[in-house]
């Protein structure tokens, strides 16, 4: 399905259709495009650190890092996704595997 979609599309009519190439080479923009919630969220990453530079108190520490945590989440599935599209079946799965849980790995720590 997602693989499906990054393909290049063959035919007669896909030379004048400018949609697919849009959706092919939009690359790492798109992606952050596509959910506009999780790319704004972004933001806590860098004020998680800077607040921690100032010493300011442990919950918004915490609550700053536990919100810019979940778009690395996401961006590491998308990326998890993407290059078992291009590795293939059992090279995609293990990777999905490896990186799938590295979000919980750090959450343990």
């Amino acid at each position: 399905e997602a693989c499906a979609a990054m393909e290049p599309s063959s035919g007669a009519g896909a030379q004048g259709n400018d949609e697919g190439k849009q959706e092919e080479g939009a690359g790492f923009c798109g992606v952050l495009l596509s959910a506009p919630l999780l790319t704004a969220m972004l933001v806590f990453i860098p004020l998680g650190m800077y607040w921690h530079h100032v010493d300011g108190s442990p919950e918004w520490i915490f609550a700053f890092n536990f919100l810019g945590i979940m778009p690395l989440a996401w961006l590491i599935g998308k990326c998890t996704e993407d290059l078992a599209c291009h590795t293939g079946d059992i090279l995609g799965g293990l990777i999905n595997a490896t990186f799938g849980n590295v979000v919980e790995m750090l959450l343990c720590v």
